[in-house]
């Protein structure tokens, strides 16, 4: 971005947000249409998933939308906007690591019970391996030896 560029975006961030308390559905809609390229392509830096990247924005707006004060009051709003978008970013992180997190725990728990309901160890013609081996190659924790 060169320096006539960075003064146009920084003009026309402060013209939406002057407009938030006259017009707030309008300038919200100037300010996403101003900035979104540019925060999603931020958030989908943390999330590594344009998906993801685009649920942050949308929690970063919905936050907006309810309290346009904060933003109105902030001394510096370009650097706001960024941190919501990173703080909605991070929430939808810790979010996919508890499911996924969850997700394996109830994976190991059915190994468990298919290794006591089958015995330790399966045969099948020219190789034999553990139920614990299998359950673990199925999780991707390491692979199964053939």
């Amino acid at each position: 971005m060169n320096p006539s560029e960075s003064i146009d975006f920084q003009s026309l961030l402060s013209n939406c947000i002057g407009q938030l308390h006259q017009t707030p559905q309008r300038a919200l809609a100037e300010l996403f249409d101003l900035t979104a390229q540019r925060l999603v392509r931020f958030a989908f830096g943390i999330t590594g998933n344009q998906t993801d990247a685009e649920d942050a924005l949308q929690g970063a707006f919905s936050g907006i939308a309810r309290r346009p004060g904060l933003l109105c009051s902030a001394e510096a709003p370009w650097p706001y906007l960024i941190r919501s978008v990173r703080n909605e970013s991070l929430k939808i992180l810790r979010k996919g690591r508890r499911q996924y997190s969850t997700d394996q725990d109830a994976a190991a728990s059915a190994i468990n019970a298919a290794i006591n309901a089958a015995g330790s160890v399966i045969r099948s013609p020219g190789r034999s391996i553990t139920v614990g081996q299998l359950g673990k190659s199925r999780l991707g924790l390491e692979p199964l030896n053939r």
